[in-house]
């Protein structure tokens, strides 16, 4: 179990459980009331700016209304209260609404929630910084109901922090030079949530995509940050569908109608073919105006830099001319990074959605990593995959230039991060487990209680006529599930992240009863091992520094057999890393030949 502090703790067991019995973890208000009016509590509830260490795992009470908001548009005024195990406590008004796209078909929802000093008026907000973090007015209460160790998105995060550690900060990077503790990604710590004094699950407390967090000015029209839905045929090819992705800075800034953007409808901005600039009045407004056309015109900029590039990689220029033209235009440092820490941990829903594009200049854009709840093999659907899935290649955008051009600075760039151990397995999983004991044993089993349908702790159920494939390595070659499509016995299809074959004739009906697979810690700590075996075979990557074994010592009577990274025994060795078993019993590692 999580101890609020040791001392605090042990008069709080004993006197909870006189009153309550063994369920005193179910009662925010033992946590809250009890300890505040018996022991020395720091209330910072009168507070408008709050200053408060990073909590380890913290408590949380949601008061005030009747049942807690299932939409984004449902916005519902109530109360939050934080105890964050360190002898701090505040309560404070906000407005809260339910958050996510897919998540919001879920049974456990996410919550996004602005905070409020004056009768749930916004125009009055505090501000409350944990740790390093920049100072917010509001944040996120993530709910990850298909991950076992809820959480594992933010151990994503951690290791990228260990990633970019040694980069200047994005917006440095464009010479932009306002000090800030921005991250231009998320961060979080885990909590207990309780709804009106009942415990509702466990949670993550986290970072929203705030212009704080980005470093960014509001009305800065270079400082542009999109999120949303970010591919080839919505912006990256020439074509721009408007209503796919949000341009979530700058602000004030206005639709082709002449109405304030809203990012939660997004639609085309206003550009300088528009009627209104010669009908507008207030100078005010004409600012607001200007600063949309410019913003416009440089998304429209980047849409077009695949088709400009690839002209001009056409036209007959050197590989070194043709790079530096490429990074007048993207942040080359960040798209690596993005990919080798993509690759690693097998983000499987990061390279359309979930990545944020942004620059500081409007010219030279950067990308860095969001919503990383489909990492280490973790799936939307609870079940995990092994490390064969996919090699994650990205092929959107300024990434076919990547592929093209720079295969081997992202090599070294991995080979760099393996030599500096942050790819190492030991730091890996000490992110992993940190986590999981940030939480405890204890606390998991209340989630599992509570939340028995999630998909993470539940058998799969096939429907008849139907059994899953288990064919990972080559699952894109597979056409998706059709309703309509007789499916003979033998067929195969690809549904829900997983491939299914008909055992007999079938119509109509999809594969999966319930699509879900039981995941634990050891499954992840041990698909980690795995991953990096098979990361340091992709990059040719020699972890024990073998680079030149004679040949008469590979086909030495003394090899008794010869596995693949995945452990899986091979007739003869390949390129990359081979593991070499000897009769002696020992093994060791071999790489072949350098090389993908």
């Amino acid at each position: 179990m999580k101890y609020l502090s040791l001392l605090l703790f042990t008069w709080f067991i004993a006197a909870s459980s006189y009153a309550q019995g063994d369920d005193w973890r179910k009662s925010f208000s033992s946590v809250g009331e009890h300890l505040r009016q018996e022991m020395t509590i720091e209330d910072k509830s009168a507070d408008s700016v709050i200053l408060l260490p990073m909590p380890r795992f913290a408590y949380v009470n949601i008061k005030g209304i009747m049942s807690l908001p299932t939409s984004k548009t449902t916005k519902r005024n109530a109360w939050v209260e934080l105890y964050d195990g360190k002898g701090h406590y505040f309560k404070k008004r906000i407005v809260i609404a339910a958050q996510g796209n897919y998540t919001l078909r879920l049974e456990k929802k996410s919550y996004n929630f602005d905070l409020s000093d004056n009768d749930w008026d916004l125009t009055s907000q505090p501000h409350i910084s944990f740790g390093n973090w920049v100072d917010q007015d509001g944040f996120l209460l993530k709910g990850f109901y298909t991950d076992a160790l809820r959480g594992i998105s933010e151990v994503g995060y951690k290791l990228f922090d260990d990633v970019v550690e040694d980069r200047k900060p994005f917006w440095e990077r464009e010479d932009y030079k306002k000090e800030s503790d921005a991250r231009c990604y998320p961060d979080g710590f885990p909590c207990a949530l309780y709804f009106n004094g009942e415990y509702y699950g466990l949670y993550c407390w986290q970072l929203k995509k705030s212009r704080k967090n980005m470093n960014m000015k509001k009305h800065t029209a270079e400082h542009i940050h999109l999120d949303g839905d970010i591919r080839n045929d919505y912006l990256f090819n020439g074509v721009i569908d408007w209503e796919h992705f949000d341009v979530r800075n700058p602000k004030n800034i206005y639709t082709k109608s002449n109405t304030e953007y809203d990012g939660n409808s997004p639609t085309e901005l206003m550009g300088d073919d528009s009627p209104y600039l010669s009908s507008t009045e207030s100078a005010e407004h004409m600012k607001d105006l200007v600063r949309t056309i410019k913003v416009k015109n440089y998304i429209i900029e980047l849409s077009q830099l695949n088709q400009l590039l690839t002209e001009y990689d056409a036209s007959g220029v050197s590989e070194q001319e043709f790079k530096e033209e490429f990074e007048k235009h993207f942040e080359i440092q960040s798209l690596l990074d993005y990919y080798v820490f993509n690759r690693m941990t097998m983000n499987l829903d990061g390279t359309i959605k979930n990545w944020q594009w942004f620059t500081y200049d409007g010219k030279r854009w950067m990308v860095a990593p969001y919503d990383l709840d489909m990492t280490f093999g973790v799936t939307l659907y609870g079940f995990p995959v092994p490390v064969e899935r996919s090699k994650s290649y990205i092929e959107q955008g300024p990434y076919i230039w990547v592929n093209k051009y720079y295969t081997e600075e992202e090599r070294s760039r991995y080979i760099e991060l393996r030599q500096k151990n942050v790819f190492d397995v030991e730091n890996i999983q000490s992110h992993v487990k940190d986590w999981y004991n940030r939480i405890g044993d204890e606390y998991y089993a209340m989630e599992m209680a509570k939340w028995p349908d999630s998909p993470c702790y539940n058998d799969l159920e096939c429907a008849p006529n139907w059994e899953v494939y288990e064919d990972w390595e080559n699952f894109e070659t597979y056409k998706d599930y059709n309703p309509y499509k007789k499916y003979l016995k033998g067929e195969i299809c690809l549904f829900q992240s997983r491939l299914w074959i008909a055992t007999d004739e079938t119509i109509g009906v999809e594969p999966p009863i319930r699509n879900a697979g039981r995941d634990n810690l050891d499954r992840v700590l041990d698909w980690i091992v795995k991953r990096v075996d098979y990361m340091d075979a992709f990059y040719g990557y020699d972890p024990v520094a073998i680079d030149d074994v004679k040949e008469e010592v590979l086909s030495s009577s003394t090899v008794s057999r010869i596995y693949n990274v995945a452990g899986v025994p091979i007739k003869s060795s390949q390129n990359g890393i081979n593991i070499y078993r000897y009769s002696d019993g020992t093994t060791r590692k071999v790489v072949r030949s350098i090389g993908r």
